[in-house]
């Protein structure tokens, strides 16, 4: 009895840890093939939103659509007067509703006026041209008279009745050829689309696409607004709980799937004349990934 129970005791102290050794390594296989199993799923889940979230973007911008509109809005570039310009308001409206990324559609001149139809979207808007709520297309103009600059703001109703004319002082330092879309599109006679960047007027992050007019006197050019972009990057989420955001090659933050989140504000509570990073987002777990991935060169 004691010599069988020895070989017992010494059978399972042989077998025990081979079992146990044999359980781990099982464990540890199974456990590396699922997670491999699974961030393969996750890498082609993400190329998959990538490449349907790139898809939908240029869908969204319609760059087609507003070039279109800019080579039908080109008589306006050879127009000089404001009484002459005012008659094509009803077509820079209808450029805007057939283009419903496009925030404006505007005409920049080689003497330093500006003619340009917005669309006003929210609150933000209304506040900053003094809008009521009636209020849905804000025309600014520039006339320059010598050194002098005089600046307007139009207000009209949803059918182009004009409801309030004023000067605006505030807008009087506007000149158009000092902007990057006039610069690029005056010296080419083919059309261009700028990087992201923030509006003069409103501060809103977007592109322009801007076409020389053919006399080469003027930029007719189209603002496409990129906050319906952070809506659409909502539409990708993966799981409830998935964050997304759209940076380019620096890694400054062109959308957000929350675009209340988008940084546009500095410690100072001065607006950001750059793209945020995504160290600046109110969102924690991208402010981890900004830390990984910090901006880099814009060269």
């Amino acid at each position: 009895m004691l010599s069988r129970l020895r070989l017992h005791v010494g059978l399972s102290a042989l077998f025990v840890p081979v079992v146990l050794l044999t359980g781990v390594g099982i464990a540890i296989t199974s456990y590396q093939r699922s997670s491999d199993l699974l961030l393969k799923a996750n890498r082609q889940l993400m190329a998959a939103a990538a490449a349907k979230t790139s898809a939908e973007v240029q869908l969204l911008l319609d760059i087609k659509g507003a070039q279109h509109n800019l080579e039908r809005l080109a008589p306006l570039g050879n127009v000089r007067t404001l009484p002459q310009r005012l008659s094509f308001v009803p077509a820079l409206r209808d450029a805007l509703q057939s283009t419903p990324a496009a925030t404006s559609y505007l005409a920049g001149y080689a003497n330093g006026d500006r003619f340009l139809l917005r669309y006003i979207w929210d609150d933000v808007d209304r506040t900053l041209f003094k809008a009521p709520q009636e209020a849905q297309y804000v025309l600014q103009t520039n006339e320059r008279t010598g050194a002098r600059n005089v600046a307007r703001v139009w207000l009209f109703d949803k059918q182009l009745k004009l409801m309030r004319t004023e000067l605006a002082p505030e807008f009087s330092t506007y000149d158009p050829r000092t902007r990057p879309w006039f610069k690029a599109a005056i010296v080419t006679p083919k059309p261009i689309t700028t990087k992201v960047y923030r509006f003069a007027s409103t501060g809103r992050l977007g592109v322009t696409l801007a076409q020389r007019a053919p006399d080469g006197q003027a930029v007719l050019a189209a603002d496409l607004r990129l906050s319906t972009v952070s809506a659409l990057l909502k539409r990708q989420r993966i799981t409830p709980g998935t964050k997304l955001a759209l940076v380019n090659a620096q890694n400054r933050v062109v959308a957000l799937d929350d675009f209340a989140q988008m940084p546009d504000r500095d410690a100072r509570n001065q607006l950001l004349k750059d793209l945020g990073t995504l160290s600046e987002v109110q969102v924690p777990v991208l402010n981890q990934a900004g830390k990984i991935f910090p901006p880099s060169s814009p060269n």
